[in-house]
């Protein structure tokens, strides 16, 4: 009898044990092999729908005037911080979701938008979102956490537009130069402040667009936000460095202007902008680390970071809850010991192989019921992603294809048949041709420039950009103006007439000053505000519209009347033009 029970124990141990005939015969992957193939076609599918989105972040970075210089900077300052956790990301529990596509989904949308629309901030805006979403998707909240300021950070490398550089650069610029002018005075030393210009007895000192503070503002904002994660203070005390970067960044470029100032005082405006000019350039950054270092220890000192004590005590948590796992597990295991001791005084009621096999088989099923319904889960997870990057990179082709066909089948520059009369300006001289590089710039061929004059002799600039359909690369003139080498002095919103708003611009090269006016037409909508003209063209794109972009900009010279004479003349040409430009431009 007991030979009989010991063989059919081993035989109900080899069936266990055995698996079927058709998993040893079918072929499957391992899990690293699946998860390597999976994220491989992953990476890729997002290295190309993004290969423009980073070719644009590239350009922007190295370019000659660039405020996003450090751009290259903050990649691998992120992957640092990742690194960083390594210790926490392995020691954390991976708890997929699908919880992930709620942020995946709109990433893809805000990219598809970003082509279709010609916003290429939003597409590379998108990228967050995206990372955020994947890390949702294939490790869980925990990861997510722990990798969040690395996610965060890589805002830095996205560039503002330039539509709203130059605006904000001239902003801090005259705030920058108005605060010097006012110390200055304290020292009772006499300037005067128009403008980018500061006035000193027979002599004066330019502001420009170098030392507007945008750079060093943006660049210490992002030093700013590093400060303040890896300060050993308080939470609030971290988010005032945040916060105080900003102005810190201003104070330090007021700073430099004032010594500048006083420099050109004593010694000359020709002394001040020569190598006194490159040097307080590096000295703005040392005085703002210094700012922020010191108040960063100020801070550290008033509102420490209580994190020690915090450790020692969950340490010793989880140090008795280990405990009493391991108590547990002791007390089931002596349970075990004696259960089996009295079962082997009982006399055998079945034979022990069937007890065993259905244990073992009640626990197998258990088991390879959870394995089945996490791998199936997973694997769900991997193809809904793979599948909705690849919807996403059809459309990003299919859209990018529909644009570069649009960009061939620019507007023909002769449907501006503008008059040559218009009111009582006429027309002097031929059009300019504005240049195979100024066409390819502004990806269109529907550029008319042309000079008309009063009856009085002054002469006014007249510059239409049309852009069609497409909106091309559509922007503020002072991006165009500045790049020509004009500074801005003023800038500011003004009515023409009952009918539009546009915008106002003196600039200066040299000795030359202008007054500029523009405004933008999107179909029948006029106004002189960028971001609302994008939001006309939005709205009668998403209407299923054909709305065309047009940019208008006036120009003559500011003489001795001064700009408000100037203005009011390209006032009166804007209010002769508009019924023109409604008819003819469309």
């Amino acid at each position: 009898m007991k030979r009989q029970e010991e063989r059919l124990e081993q035989g109900g141990l080899e069936a266990l044990k055995a698996p079927p005939a058709s998993s040893v015969s079918s072929f499957s992957l391992s899990p690293s092999t699946l998860f390597c193939v999976s994220a491989a076609i992953i990476t890729g599918l997002l290295a190309v729908s993004y290969a423009g989105a980073f070719r644009e972040l590239y350009r922007t970075w190295t370019a000659a005037d660039s405020y996003y210089s450090h751009g290259f900077l903050i990649p691998p300052i992120c992957l640092y911080f990742v690194w960083q956790k390594r210790a926490e990301l392995r020691a954390a529990t991976l708890e997929p979701t699908l919880a992930g596509f709620a942020l995946l989904v709109p990433a893809c949308l805000l990219l598809l938008a970003g082509d279709s629309l010609g916003l290429r901030l939003l597409g590379q805006f998108s990228l967050l979102p995206m990372i955020a979403g994947l890390i949702l998707v294939f490790f869980g909240r925990r990861h997510l956490a722990l990798l969040w300021f690395p996610l965060v950070f890589l805002l830095f490398m996205i560039p503002i537009p330039p539509s709203i550089t130059q605006s904000l650069s001239l902003r801090i610029k005259l705030l920058a130069t108005d605060s010097a002018v006012r110390l200055a005075r304290l020292f009772t030393l006499p300037m005067v402040r128009d403008g980018s210009f500061v006035h000193f007895g027979n002599d004066q000192l330019l502001v420009g667009e170098v030392c507007g503070g945008l750079r060093s503002f943006i660049a210490l904002i992002a030093f700013g936000a590093l400060m303040s994660y890896m300060s050993k203070a308080r939470l609030w005390a971290r988010l005032v460095i945040l916060l105080v970067a900003g102005p810190v960044a201003i104070a330090s470029n007021m700073l430099r202007i004032f010594a500048l100032c006083v420099v050109a005082y004593f010694l000359g405006s020709q002394f001040a902008t020569g190598r006194v000019h490159d040097v307080s350039g590096i000295l703005i950054f040392v005085v703002a680390f210094i700012l922020l270092f010191s108040f960063e220890a100020l801070l550290r000192r008033i509102a420490p970071q209580v994190r020690r004590e915090e450790e020692r005590k969950r340490g010793g948590e989880e140090e008795r809850k280990r405990g009493r796992e391991e108590g547990r597990k002791r007390g089931g295991e002596e349970e075990g010991v004696e259960e089996n001791a009295e079962t082997s005084r009982r006399p055998p009621l079945a034979p022990r192989s069937l007890c065993l096999s259905s244990s073992s088989l009640s626990s197998s099923s258990l088991s390879s019921s959870s394995l089945s319904s996490s791998s199936l889960s997973s694997s769900f997870a991997v193809a809904a992603t793979i599948v909705l990057l690849a919807v996403t990179l059809s459309l990003h082709a299919a859209i990018s294809h529909t644009r570069a066909e649009a960009a061939r089948a620019q507007p023909d520059p002769n449907l501006l048949d503008i008059p040559s009369t218009i009111g009582p300006y006429k027309q002097v001289g031929a059009d300019i041709d504005p240049g195979d590089r100024v066409r390819e710039i502004l990806q269109t061929n529907a550029i008319v420039t042309r000079q008309y004059v009063s009856p009085g002799g002054w002469p006014v600039e007249l510059m239409i950009v049309h852009t069609g359909q497409t909106r091309g690369s559509l922007h503020f003139p002072e991006v165009c103006l500045v790049g020509q080498g004009w500074e801005v002095r003023e800038q500011y919103s003004a009515p023409v007439g009952f009918l539009f708003t546009a915008k106002r611009l003196v600039i200066f090269r040299g000795d030359r000053s202008q007054a500029v006016l523009y405004w933008f037409k999107t179909g029948s909508q006029l106004t002189g505000n960028y971001f609302l003209n994008t939001l006309n063209w939005v709205l009668g794109k998403i209407t299923f519209g054909e709305p065309s972009s047009s940019m208008i900009r006036l120009s003559t010279v500011i003489g001795r009347q001064g700009d408000e004479v100037s203005f009011r003349v390209l006032e009166d040409f804007a209010l002769q033009f508009e019924p023109i430009l409604l008819e003819k431009v469309r």
